[in-house]
């Protein structure tokens, strides 16, 4: 019975900072996508510039998540500001599937995205963490 809740205690200290991190990043995600839609449309920006909004909206999700996720944990925050980056990624594979609005092409540069920005977003997060 002992080795049960260790293991469930383990589990639960590994899951916890990757939800407060994935939670984060939607957040950020929904408010960035909110925001560039409506600067988008009071700009009456040329046509491409919504794809540019997109990828900084995601990259910055994924950045806030990253941060967070790290922070929770406390230490390694290139790792689990990598995880956040793949817990991003494949929100935004779930939204593309929703949407039906699915494009092998655009994967890799978003995933990329997601990791890069996430991991940078998990060392300052760590950092933060540190300084308290």
């Amino acid at each position: 019975m002992i080795k049960n809740t260790t293991n469930a205690k383990l589990a639960a200290r590994k899951l916890i900072p990757l939800a407060k991190g994935a939670l984060t990043g939607i957040a950020a995600l929904i408010l960035l996508t909110m925001l560039s839609a409506v600067c988008y449309n009071l700009a009456e920006a040329p046509e491409g510039t919504d794809i540019i909004l997109a990828y900084i909206s995601l990259g910055c999700a994924a950045l806030v998540g990253g941060m967070f996720c790290a922070a929770a944990n406390g230490k390694n925050g290139l790792i689990w500001g990598s995880f956040a980056g793949v817990e991003m990624f494949a929100v935004c594979c779930v939204g593309a599937v929703i949407t039906g609005n699915i494009s092998g092409g655009e994967a890799v540069s978003k995933l990329l995205l997601c990791i890069i920005a996430a991991a940078v977003g998990g060392v300052i997060g760590v950092n933060k963490a540190a300084r308290r």
